[in-house]
């Protein structure tokens, strides 16, 4: 499934919650479509944490039939509005988490993601967009 979340994000289609479990990450869906879900990572300096917790819950709701589609979406704030930056489905993101350093921070356990969802060697993304 090909989700174009640079104009969802753009066009204010996205609804975004911030349940405290999974802060300082974000929840968020397609507005016209809550079957598509992302976990919502925004820039922090020039990469983007990802919590471990919040990247769990989101695999089991798709893994459970609750999503259809399930992505990690990263979207930087951009004079108080949210700006899309890339986009990745969960299940290629699993693959890219495996050699990832995952680290211990004040919300929990986190991997540091780039802008352009790769590490130091290219790194397969599928259709993201």
């Amino acid at each position: 499934m090909k989700i174009n979340w640079q104009q969802i994000v753009h066009g204010d289609n996205l609804i975004m919650k911030q349940p405290k479990a999974v802060f300082p990450n974000r929840l968020g869906w397609v507005k016209d479509n809550p079957k598509i879900g992302a976990v919502i990572a925004f820039q922090s300096q020039t990469d983007f944490a990802l919590g471990k917790f919040s990247f769990d819950y989101i695999v089991a709701a798709k893994k459970a039939g609750q999503l259809d589609a399930a992505y990690v979406l990263l979207l930087r704030n951009e004079n108080g509005r949210p700006q899309f930056v890339n986009a990745c489905a969960v299940e290629q993101m699993e693959i890219m988490l495996r050699d990832e350093v995952l680290h211990e921070g004040a919300y929990g356990q986190f991997w540091w993601l780039r802008a352009s969802l790769t590490g130091p060697e290219p790194m397969p993304w599928g259709d993201a967009m």
